[in-house]
Formats: structure tokens, C-alpha cells, sequence
């Protein structure tokens, strides 16, 4: 599905020893030209960096917390595509430049106080060498950052579960299986796992898909097992998802995207969490239906159909456009007859129609059914708007009758649909976050 680019000003993020210096050095960059992000503090710019995509950082040498240089070395291995440029006292000499380009690869070494006009040059000019590298290789090398640091907050917070549980029991750890090996206590270390990345990227999509997932297994009546490796797997790959800007589109064309398939790869190697990871690693594939659909777990394909479905339903370009504008279902009305477009063709055909069809609305609490056009009749009420191509034909709240069903008819015929969508079912409660208003 493609959106529109947004083009923004460079993203400039100015660490800074004191506060009067970083006040001066924000007066003489125009916010219009450039979006300004600045800081005293080590701390706090550094977590601006690992959270937000920036194009330039500035450094003065001498912070209250150390050596500006030495924080831009740890911001080149954290990412090593930002235009670096650092800004120094005259009196630090050559030393400090030939140690800036050889160690940080600063692009600019600017002596304080800088002349406006070639501060803000050197500025544009780090930004275009910003802009000018590959942003896919980028994003992946941010994906796989992004992910050793969630990896290590992870180990971290089992490894204090586990000196807390030998203390409290002397039964043994509570280990990455359970204590018998049997694998239990698997559950709770994704729940943990969960919780933390939840904590780290708080995400509405998260707790939508989440819930989603939880209502259709819910219908779908798989063994316990199956359903809990499912909804473990929309919670933790749907958390993800914030830590990765730019990258959660999925893929309907085929192949995995980065993030899915490095976090996939990690958990794979956490014992116990084995087919949660398989489920999220193969959430963005899709086969060639020639092939059979054996290969993918059914957990998989439905977190693929309610992943797509969620994406679609939230689309920006969708509901800025000027029939969801007019039409507060036109969203509903677009994904679903995009999902049900590609079942068969990119996604599982019966679980994306029982999907689409006979849980979704229940679980956004619409009190409504979809129904054959050759089957529809006159006195049945239309709950969504009937599109004929981007013009409403019959809108919601219709009452049908003879003359609008023959109308109804043709244009199904002429544009290919089947299904209308009538008011009157009333599915199990509606699960809490998932309203669409």
C-alpha cells in the first residue's frame, strides 16, 4: 500500500554544556529551516537519538558531563549514518580535529562562537550528506541496534527474575524453561518480554491487533496452546513495531521486512519462545499459493490478515482523503473490501473471510452482517456506505427497495462485488480499545 512521503526540515540535535550557549545556538538556527532538538543533558539526548530519526547532531567539546567528542563516538557506532559536527573552544587546537574526523567521522569541526551564516551552511551541508545515503541500509542497521539494545534489556530483566526467584524458592531458577525442562514458564517470559517492550514504545496498534487477535481465536475455537502463541505474538511483534519508524507496512507483495525477520531470528534462540518467534519472523511473508499454505503456521497467516486489516483501517492517506471526510466508515468500507480483494490471491482465504466477515465487526461493536447482492431485499437497511469505485452509489442508512436493489444489481455486476453490507447482528461484547467511534 503506498503513502505519501512527508518532507520535513533536517532533524538537528544540539547537545550543549550549558544552557545560555544552547539558547544563543538556537537563535541562530530558524526553527522554519531546521527542527531543532536541543540539550544539556547526556542522557536525555542520547535517548532522543536511539527513539527519533536524526539527520544532524552538534556537540559542543565541553559538556558539564564530559567530552563532547567522546559522546559523538558513541552516537557513530549507535548510528552510523547521522552527519556528525562538532563545535569547540579555539584553544583545543589541531589535535582535536584530526581526532574528531579519525574517531567520530565529524564531518565539521566549527569553532565557538560560530558565524551565523557559516554555521547555518555547514548545517544544510550535513544534512544533504545526511539525506544523500541509503536510507533503506540505514533502517536496517537501526533495526538491528534498536533490537541488541531491547535484547539486552530483555537478559537483563530475566536475569534479576531469576536471582529474585532462587532467593524466594530453593527449588532452582526459574530458568528460560521451567524446572522440570518441560519448556512452562515459556508464557510468562514473553508476557515479560511484552510488558517490557510495551513499556519502552507504548503503541495504540499493539493493544488494537492484540485484542483483535484475541477475539478471533476466541471464534476460531484453536487449542489453548495455539491461541496463546497467536496473541503472544501480535503483543510482542505489535510493541515492536514504534522502535522501528517507517517500517511497519506490511509487506502483502511478499518477503519479510527487517524488523520482522531480526526479532524473529533473536527469539528464536530464547528456549521455550521457539514458535512465538517462528510466528513473527513469518508474520510478513506471504507464499506463492501454488505452494500450500502448510508452511506457514495458521497463527502466522491471522496475524498477517488482523496486522493488514488494522493498518488499513488507520491508514492516513485513507482517512485524510475527502470521502472518509464525508463517510465515517468509508475507512471500514476500504479495508474491508481490500482484504477480502486479496484473500485467495495474498492472504488465507478462509480465515481472512471469516475475519472480515463474521468477527471483526462484532469485535469493533457494529451490529451488522454481510449479505449476497442476489440475496439482499427490499426492506433491508445498508450499514455502510455502497462505493462505485470512489462515488457513493447507496449510501449507509438506505432503506433498499425494488427500484434501488436493481440499481444495486447492475452495479455489482459492472464493478465485480458481492457482498452488501446490512444492519442487524449483534456479536459478543465489543473488546475494550478497539472502538471505532
Amino acid at each position: 500500500m503506498s503513502r505519501t512521503v512527508i518532507e520535513r526540515p533536517p532533524r538537528v540535535l544540539v547537545l550543549m554544556g550549558n544552557h545560555a550557549e544552547l539558547d544563543l545556538l538556537g537563535r541562530q538556527i530558524p526553527g522554519a529551516r531546521f527542527d531543532v532538538l536541543g540539550f544539556t543533558s547526556l542522557r536525555d539526548a542520547t535517548e532522543a537519538l536511539q527513539n527519533l530519526e536524526i539527520d544532524v547532531v552538534v556537540a559542543d567539546e565541553d559538556l558539564q558531563e564530559g567530552s563532547g567528542l567522546d559522546w559523538l563516538i558513541e552516537v557513530r557506532n549507535l548510528d552510523p549514518e547521522t552527519s556528525l559536527v562538532l563545535l569547540a573552544a579555539q584553544e583545543h587546537g589541531l589535535d582535536l580535529a584530526v581526532d574528531a574526523v579519525n574517531r567520530a567521522d565529524v564531518c565539521k569541526l566549527l569553532t565557538k562562537p560560530c558565524d551565523t551564516e557559516e554555521l547555518l551552511e555547514e548545517l544544510d551541508d550535513a544534512a544533504l550528506r545526511y539525506t544523500s545515503t541509503t536510507r533503506r541500509e540505514r533502517k536496517q542497521v537501526l533495526s538491528e541496534l534498536r533490537v541488541d539494545r531491547l535484547s539486552r534489556d530483555f537478559e537483563q530483566a530475566l536475569r534479576e527474575r531469576n536471582e529474585f526467584s532462587q532467593i524466594a524458592s530453593q527449588s532452582g531458577p526459574l530458568g528460560l524453561v521451567g524446572a522440570d525442562g518441560s519448556g512452562e514458564g515459556a508464557g510468562d517470559l514473553a508476557d515479560l518480554l511484552a510488558t517490557i517492550i510495551a513499556a519502552m514504545a507504548p503503541d495504540g496498534a499493539a493493544t488494537r491487533v492484540r485484542a483483535l487477535m484475541v477475539g478471533c481465536v476466541n471464534r476460531l475455537e484453536w487449542p489453548d496452546a495455539e491461541s496463546e502463541i497467536a496473541v503472544r505474538a501480535a503483543a510482542l511483534h505489535h510493541a515492536l513495531l514504534p522502535l522501528f519508524p517507517k517500517e511497519q507496512q506490511i509487506e502483502v507483495r511478499g518477503g519479510p521486512t527487517s524488523h520482522a525477520s531480526v526479532l524473529g531470528e533473536r527469539l528464536g534462540r530464547v528456549a521455550g519462545l521457539e514458535a512465538v518467534a517462528s510466528v513473527i519472523a513469518l508474520h510478513h511473508e506471504v507464499p506463492d499459493l501454488r505452494d500450500g499454505r502448510g508452511k506457514i503456521p495458521r497463527a502466522a497467516r491471522l496475524l498477517q490478515i488482523l496486522s493488514l486489516y488494522d493498518e488499513l483501517l488507520h491508514d492516513e492517506d485513507t482517512l485524510a482523503s475527502p470521502g472518509a471526510q464525508q463517510d465515517p466508515d468509508f475507512a471500514l468500507t476500504r479495508a474491508s473490501d481490500t482484504m477480502l480483494g486479496l484473500a485467495g490471491r495474498k492472504l488465507d482465504a478462509e480465515l481472512c473471510e471469516r475475519c472480515v466477515k463474521e468477527f471483526v465487526p462484532g469485535l469493533l461493536g457494529r451490529k451488522e452482517h454481510p449479505v449476497s447482492v442476489n440475496l439482499a431485499e427490499a426492506g433491508m437497511v445498508l450499514s455502510r456506505t455502497v462505493y462505485a469505485e470512489n462515488l457513493p452509489l447507496l449510501r449507509a442508512g438506505t432503506t433498499l427497495t425494488p427500484r434501488s436493489l436493481d440499481k444495486l444489481r447492475s452495479a455489482a455486476e459492472m464493478l465485480g462485488f458481492s457482498d452488501v453490507w446490512i444492519h442487524g447482528v449483534v456479536e459478543p461484547a465489543t473488546l475494550p480499545g478497539l472502538e471505532t467511534g
